[in-house]
């Protein structure tokens, strides 16, 4: 789904509020399930990655600089994901040379470039097949709001520029849940972008003791051959614009914004039309790596994408937060 612009800060209105007892019933929902479940307590280390927005927080780059932080340190780590998107149930384990986004999702794909990545929707079933395969510490990637497996660490990410929408819960803006319950079951929080005082002063109001590191996305080695190109930008991702901001940033003339829903797999007649959009214009096609990897074989052709980093303020910081797991 495309974020409707009145969950963004500030801008409720009406529709927002008359969303709102849709929200307060959500919450409760979800208050009761979380209540009435007994978590299984795995016999290594799991800890999660996940944001208490709808998507667009940074959570996968985070994920994976995490996931190489405990590689450094020699810790024999396994992604476990839900493979949202994928048509696979599992657990099945991703292999980069067979296996598609229709089969296992896009951030799985990613993230097993780092270490091996588990998909299952039963995501206890997903962590024990880890667990009988030699992992010795299990990262899970979004599951801050799942409650069937006992976290030892949980990572909340924030968006500085995006931060909390409207603060109001779904449908009535972007909250899962409500921030104060959600920072009872965290135990690091990572803000991604410049300017975080406002956010991080936000979250120490609701509990002091909050651990808070910031970090920061840089383009990667790519930007360079981008500038002063003319650009046909898409990209179907939780907050497109920053992607597309970032190239702006960085020199590059984009000419076109193609904004499509979190996930999406593209048509062949939608990769049609912006390759004849670009060609008319004169200028090339380029996406995020996560949207490049729901292409097929033949529609990345004449298409190039963009990868990210995760650059933090202080390492030291983080392998400080983590040094127990090492």
């Amino acid at each position: 789904m495309i974020a409707p612009d009145f969950w963004k800060s500030g801008r409720g209105g009406v529709r927002s509020t008359l969303l709102t007892p849709v929200g307060v019933i959500v919450s409760l929902v979800t208050y009761i399930r979380q209540s009435i479940v007994t978590p299984w307590k795995a016999q290594v280390p799991v800890l999660c990655i996940g944001n208490v927005v709808v998507g667009g927080a940074g959570k996968t780059p985070v994920a994976i600089s995490i996931g190489k932080a405990f590689k450094k340190n020699n810790v024999n780590i396994n992604y476990l994901s839900r493979g949202y998107g994928g048509y696979d149930s599992g657990p099945h384990l991703v292999n980069l040379k067979k296996d598609t986004s229709h089969r296992v999702g896009d951030e799985p794909l990613l993230l097993s470039k780092v270490a091996p990545t588990w998909v299952s929707r039963n995501r206890v079933q997903g962590a024990k097949t880890a667990i009988a395969n030699n992992a010795k510490l299990i990262l899970m990637d979004d599951g801050l709001q799942h409650h069937r497996i006992h976290k030892v660490f949980s990572i909340l990410v924030v968006d500085v520029k995006y931060g909390f929408g409207n603060g109001k819960i779904m449908p009535a803006g972007p909250l899962r849940e409500p921030l104060s319950r959600a920072l009872k079951r965290v135990n690091l929080v990572v803000l991604i972008g410049e300017n975080s005082l406002k956010v991080r002063l936000q979250l120490l109001s609701l509990d002091p003791k909050l651990i808070i590191l910031n970090a920061k996305l840089i383009p990667g080695p790519e930007i360079k051959d981008l500038e002063n190109i003319q650009i046909v930008a898409f990209s179907g991702i939780g907050q497109p614009e920053k992607f597309f901001t970032t190239l702006e940033e960085n020199g590059c003339k984009v000419i076109y914004k193609g904004k499509y829903p979190d996930h999406h797999q593209y048509s062949s007649s939608e990769i049609c039309a912006l390759k004849a959009r670009a060609k008319k214009n004169k200028g090339i096609l380029v996406t995020t790596e996560k949207d490049w990897v729901r292409l097929s074989k033949d529609q990345r052709l004449n298409i190039k994408f963009l990868t990210v980093n995760l650059e933090w303020e202080d390492e030291n910081a983080l392998n400080l937060a983590l040094s127990r797991f090492y």
